[in-house]
């Protein structure tokens, strides 16, 4: 089964399922298939890579909003946002997981066994 095929059948079973599609489906991941990723959306993710996904993209945005914002150092304004970029992307991904399982979805690699 293709990448496209798979994406649609855990959309719908997400919705089927009682999730908002800005859950499901967040504009992140939208944005990193529109530049060729072909990765699973968040719920199908492992918890590793939904870490990493969540820290690359989270934590340079609030670096900068918190340097511009708070006046600090740029030295204390990077330590803050890895440590909001660890907190955060850990628990998003922690979310999903346990989401994952609560819901009893098919894992990505059942898709079209």
């Amino acid at each position: 089964m293709d990448y496209e095929s798979k994406v649609k059948l855990a959309h719908s079973e997400t919705s089927q399922k009682g999730v908002w599609e800005l859950n499901s489906n967040p504009p992140i991941f939208k944005l990193m298939q529109k530049v060729g990723l072909q990765l699973p959306p968040p719920y199908y993710q492992s918890i590793t890579l939904n870490v990493i996904i969540s820290f690359v993209y989270f934590t340079p945005v609030f670096g900068v909003l918190n340097w511009l914002s708070s006046g600090q150092p740029i030295t204390m304004a990077i330590k803050t946002a890895v440590l909001a970029g660890i907190m955060f992307s850990v628990t998003t991904s922690v979310f999903y997981y346990i989401r994952h399982k609560q819901l009893k979805l098919t894992k990505w690699h059942d898709f079209g066994s």
